[in-house]
């Protein structure tokens, strides 16, 4: 039987007072706070945490209700969502450049912004996204500001694809999957095989 005290090289020793002391960590701040934040504060990893979540009862019913803490949902995170994803899709470097003869010339050009994601805001308030999806269905506004950032991501995506600024590739992948995008060249082919399929069983 596997010493779970030990696990992968980490002291693994769990004590009955963490639950009630994660509960504390959380009911200051939840909104800010993350379990590997609570980890680190008793000097253990988040994989530490996850063991305890399926070998203890005790410890998993003090996760989930940190967990419901997280989910504790705030008008003002619709305005803050916005202010996230609503920034310049671009911003301006100097290139540097020097000739074989040492002469050294520069420009100015415009680099892609970090793409925001989802995710990213979830991180920034303390939470996992797919808390968002339950917000999503009950709070119209909440669903009204995560549409209009899905709308700002999606063109910001476009914008600096068609002007260079991020692979052709991640973009096209990046569309297909977070947008609903469809290939044309692809979906034809999809068609055509549906129906080479349909004549074969009405032959």
């Amino acid at each position: 039987m596997a010493d779970k005290n030990k696990r992968g090289g980490e002291n693994t020793e769990y004590k009955p007072e963490y639950c009630q002391e994660m509960i504390d960590f959380f009911e200051k701040d939840g909104s800010t706070k993350m379990f590997k934040d609570f980890a680190k504060q008793i000097g253990k990893t988040l994989r530490c945490l996850q063991y305890w979540r399926v070998d203890f009862p005790d410890f998993k019913a003090a996760w989930e209700k940190c967990l419901n803490i997280q989910r504790v949902y705030k008008p003002e995170y619709c305005k803050q969502m916005i202010e996230f994803f609503d920034r310049p899709y671009t911003e301006t470097k100097k290139k540097v450049w020097k000739t074989k003869q040492g002469t050294e010339f520069s420009e100015d050009i415009k680099v892609a912004n970090d793409l925001p994601t989802f995710p990213g805001f979830a991180r920034k308030i303390g939470v996992y996204s797919g808390t968002f999806n339950g917000w999503k269905e009950k709070y119209p506004e909440f669903r009204e500001a995560w549409d209009r950032c899905h709308d700002i991501q999606h063109d910001m995506v476009l914008v600096n694809a068609l002007c260079d600024r991020y692979d052709s590739q991640f973009a096209k992948f990046y569309s297909v999957n977070a947008f609903g995008m469809v290939d044309r060249a692809e979906q034809k082919v999809k068609v055509d095989e549906t129906l080479t399929i349909v004549r074969k069983e009405y032959k």
